[in-house]
This record gives structure tokens, sequence and C-alpha cells, in this order.
């Protein structure tokens, strides 16, 4: 698999999932006891005819039991048997020789078919040749297809929200009524819809557990058309979190952990290394307050390839990969955050200036040593970058990005709304300075819409920002 995926990009673009990225995946889940078995990968990995399922079979079942077993379980598991086990039985037999294969079996399939396959696989051995010979004489170079716009990857977690709504939240030992607001996936999802929203390919590496709650967090990923390739985590469902919206729309939330917290140690570095120039992976900083997750995010940071932008929303735990890179990334923090920030890394007169948003952007950047992305709501948002003439974090004017008046009901999730769109206008090339406008703009109108995954239209976002410029035009 490392061979393959060290080759040069062939063919024409798909939004289907990344091939290696599954067989990894697959492989994985044959090193766990707990998941190797035949029902388990049957369900998870699946057996249809598609390369990113029958590729991945194949491998894990080699990688169960490397032998001729391989092939009666490929024929045997369902969906589409006939490619698994060729592709199954073509590695086995390459891996191990003909020598493998029991001879009775051969010689009662060249009895039955009256292929007279030796003679075929002779015949294809000479055009083999015959294509190399040709390759090499060729002087011209092949031409390279399209680069496609590029995929918003999140590694961070995926939980259920349970979300309610009251007057406030009681004082302690008080009691309140609230009003259920109905179950939501929550967490990361949020800013992959609005990824979706902006019509950007999504993967999500979000673990999954067992239970209810990973059920309905895999049934809704499906329905957005996000691609789930986080690792599988046995005998625990994902976690839940209580949201709780009060009446001038501020959200609190309790929340538990589950197998969202469980990443193993190699399983996002094993898809990071995959990406390529112009994806986009957005780290939920809420990562950084789970040992497992924290470690396998230092891991990836670590094997980043070279062009891949990063966007990390620090959350409200602060939190900080210390592999994050310097160069292609965004720290995109609330003014909250930022003077929690303030008063964790720097002194006081640090912490005084933090006090307007424009001012925290500038300390950031100071503190950092990263652009930094300040959003202070309706005044909002404000992003400092290094000069680029400066060889230190000596930044230009922190630049004001405006967003649209709104009467917000609902802040939960609006921070989520901005880094998803935010993320897939970067993957889609769109220069920094529009995509950071629709990002406030997805952020603004959110709010207007109860719910956490309220992200609205790609074309409510775009014309709400065209009109904040025909706005600024005109003054």
């Amino acid at each position: 698999m490392s061979y393959v995926d060290s080759l040069p990009e062939r063919g024409a673009w798909t939004p289907d999932p990344d091939v290696v990225a599954a067989t990894r995946r697959a492989m994985q889940l044959v090193a766990n006891p707990a998941s190797s078995s035949l029902e388990c990968l049957v369900e998870q990995v699946g057996t249809s005819v598609a390369s990113a399922q029958a590729i991945p079979m194949a491998f894990a079942l080699l990688a169960r039991d490397p032998s001729p077993q391989a092939l009666l379980d490929a024929a045997n598991i369902g969906g589409d048997t006939d490619t698994i086990g060729a592709i199954a039985g073509a590695i086995l037999g390459a891996a191990l020789g003909e020598q493998v294969l029991p001879a009775d079996s051969l010689s009662m399939i060249e009895e039955v078919s009256h292929l007279n396959l030796p003679s075929v696989a002779l015949e294809l051995l000479e055009l083999r040749d015959q294509a190399l010979v040709g390759r090499q004489e060729e002087s011209a170079p092949a031409s390279s297809p399209t680069s496609p716009a590029g995929r918003v990857v999140l590694m961070g977690q995926i939980l259920v929200d349970l979300a309610v709504r009251g007057e406030a939240l009681p004082s302690p030992g008080g009691d309140v009524w609230a009003t259920d607001e109905g179950m939501h996936v929550g967490g990361g999802f949020n800013a992959l819809v609005a990824a979706r929203r902006m019509g950007a390919e999504a993967v999500s590496l979000s673990p999954i557990g067992d239970g209810p709650y990973s059920s309905l967090i895999q049934a809704a990923l499906t329905r957005e058309g996000i691609t789930d390739l986080g690792p599988r985590i046995a005998g625990i469902d994902n976690g839940f979190c209580i949201a709780f919206t009060d009446r001038t729309g501020e959200r609190t939330f309790i929340s538990t952990k589950g197998a969202e917290t469980m990443a193993p140690a190699s399983a996002w570095a094993d898809f990071v290394r995959t990406m390529h120039p112009g994806d986009v992976l957005y780290i939920d900083g809420y990562l950084m307050d789970h040992p497992a997750n924290r470690e396998a995010a230092e891991a990836a940071l670590r094997v980043l390839p070279e062009g891949v932008r990063v966007l990390l929303d620090v959350s409200p735990v602060i939190g900080i990969p210390s592999a994050l890179p310097s160069g292609d990334v965004i720290v995109s923090m609330n003014h909250r955050e930022a003077q929690e920030i303030a008063q964790q890394r720097g002194d006081s007169s640090v912490h005084d200036r933090c006090r307007e948003p424009r001012e925290a952007a500038r300390a950031m950047l100071s503190l950092l040593g990263r652009p930094v992305l300040v959003r202070a709501g309706a005044q909002g948002a404000y992003v400092a970058r290094p000069s680029e003439a400066a060889t230190s974090t000596c930044c230009q004017d922190p630049t004001r990005v405006p967003t649209p008046r709104v009467d917000a009901i609902d802040t939960n999730g609006a921070g989520d709304a901005h880094s998803g769109v935010l993320a897939a206008a970067l993957a889609q090339g769109i220069p920094l300075e529009r995509a950071l406008l629709l990002a406030n703009c997805a952020g603004a109108l959110s709010t207007t819409v109860v719910g956490p995954a309220s992200c609205p239209s790609r074309e409510e976002i775009e014309a709400a920002a065209d009109a904040l410029e025909a706005r600024a035009d005109g003054e």
C-alpha cells in the first residue's frame, strides 16, 4: 500500500473514498480481534463492486488468512463475490506462487470451464512484455489530469447532542424546566455538514463505536454524503452532549466521553499521510482534551504532506497541538477563547490588550506564531498574519472581516458553520479574503435557525456575502 500511495496520480478524479485509505482502515479492523470477524468486515468495509470496497475487502480477507481459505471466504460473504475473489486470488498467487493453490482445485476448474487458463496466462504475459517495450520507446510524457478541488477532512470527534432550551441555567441545587429541541448528531459533524453545503467533499476520521448513538452517527454521515473513514472502536458507544440554550441564544454544554475519544495511535496518521495538496485538514481542538486523540493527532501532524492546509478551531478547551505546522495554517478562535489563551500564556499586559478583538488577534499572532482568526460575533472577525517582509511574528495590521446583522436565536453550531464553510472555501481555491467573508455570513445566518447543524445553503451564504461587498463598495 505504501508503494501504491507513493505513485503519481493517474486517471480522472472521482468523489468516491480513497482506496488506499479504505484499505488501511480494513487492515486496522483485521488487526483488532474484536473487529476481525467476517460479519464485522462485511458491515464496516462492504462487499460491493466499488473499488473502495472490493479492494479493501480482498486485502482484509488475505490478512485474516493468507491461504486459499480467503478465496472461499470471498465466495461466501455476499455482494460482488466474484470480483473480491478474483482480486484476492490474484494477490495470493502473485505473493506465494501457483503452488499455494490446491492442484486438484485447479484441475477441477480447468475441467469444468474449458478455458485453457495456462495458455491464456502465457499470452497475457507476452502482451505485458510488448507493452513494456513500447512504453520505453515513447518519448512524449503523458499529460497530467487537471487537479480537482480538495477535500475537507475532520480530525476530531463526532457525538450526539441532546438539545434543550430554557430561560436560564439553574443555580447550584436549583431546578428549571426546558423544552426538548431533539436529538442531533453534533461535534465535528456540524462543520462537515457546512462544508457539504458549500459543495465540498467531506471526510470524517472520528472514531465510531458500538451502540445506538454510533448507529445514529453513521446514518447521519451517509445521509449528508460524508465519507466515513474513522476507526471502529468495539464495545463502547459514542458519547453524548446535553446542549442547553438560554433565552439570549447562548449555549452551555455538558458532555460525556465515548468511543469518539479513543482514536488508535496511528489511525489518523495512516490517513493524513495520503492527503494531497489542496486538501484542508480541519482540527477540532476538543481532541486535546482526550489523551488518545491528542496522541493520534500529534502523530498525524508529524506526517502531514506539504501543501495540505490546516484549519484549527481551538475550541473552549484551548487545544493547540505541539506539532501544528507554522505554514499553511489558520488558528481560529472566538474572542472569549483568545482572552483565555492570553490569560494562560501571556502576562497581565497581554490579557489587557485582548479586551478588544482587533488587539486580541494581534496578541494571539505574537503568542502562537501562526496566522490567527478571532471571531467576534456581531463585530465580525479579525485576521492577523505575519508581515511578508518579517522574519518573526511581526504582523500586518489585523484585518476586519464584516458580518451580516441578524437577530440571533440560537448560537449553537455557529462556530462550526463558520469553520466548515471556511475550510470548504479554501479547499475549493477561493481567495482567503472571500473565504473569510463567506464563513462570517454562514456563522451569522446559522444563528437565525434553531439547531446545531444549521448552516444555510451556498446560495444564501453567497448572497449575503455579495450584499456586504456591495455595501462596502458604496461607502
